[in-house]
């Protein structure tokens, strides 16, 4: 009994200090989430769901700093957003093309509803060699938690790949989706983009 008390007190502590949300390890960031839902589910207090709706925007965040990691934890996410907030969503860029970000937007293309939702996140994937402006796709991982006593870096870039590179590692899925019928019309653009070939 003692033991969930201190949780419950450890989790309101951590939801009062958002400025901490970033620095926590993504198990904790998965718990945080799970209590304000339930919070927000017993009380349906406004400040609980105003806490939960920028609580939901952190591993989005940490999504476009293109740590792999944090993938899971954001798979399926877009099924609770309106048209406009999943483009928004989509077609977000840091700067850089991280390559958590690309494999983020391939596997909700996979995973696509329908023709709009794909189109959407097709146009997005596409658009991201002709952004970079420095020709290749990084995979990093952050420092977690930020504050932790060593001597690590923030951000450590673990793999660098060119575009046509990263294409050959993405193609694959691509093409599956291709294949199917009836075929995707964005499908063609995003191969173009990545330097893919169809066959």
């Amino acid at each position: 009994m003692a033991e969930a008390g201190n949780f419950h007190r450890r989790m309101q502590d951590l939801m009062d200090h958002p400025e901490r949300w970033h620095a926590v390890d993504l198990a904790t960031l998965k718990q945080l989430t799970f209590f304000q839902c339930l919070l927000f589910g017993g009380t349906g207090e406004i400040d609980s769901a105003r806490k939960m709706g920028r609580l939901d925007t952190v591993p989005t965040e940490r999504a476009g700093e293109g740590d792999r990691r944090v993938l899971p934890l954001l798979e399926g996410c877009w099924e609770r957003l309106g048209r406009t907030a999943r483009a928004r969503l989509a077609g977000s860029w840091s700067g850089v093309a991280y390559a958590s970000l690309v494999d983020f937007l391939l596997g909700w293309m996979e995973r696509a509803a329908d023709e709009e939702d794909l189109h959407t996140v097709g146009e997005a994937l596409a658009e991201i060699p002709g952004r970079t402006g420095q020709g290749k796709v990084v995979d990093v991982e952050r420092k977690f938690p930020a504050n932790a006593p060593d001597d690590l870096p923030p951000i450590r870039v673990i793999e660098e790949w060119t575009i046509p590179e990263y294409g050959e590692r993405i193609g694959r899925r691509l093409v599956a989706m291709m294949k199917k019928r009836p075929a995707p019309m964005v499908i063609p653009k995003v191969l173009r983009s990545w330097k893919i070939s169809p066959d």
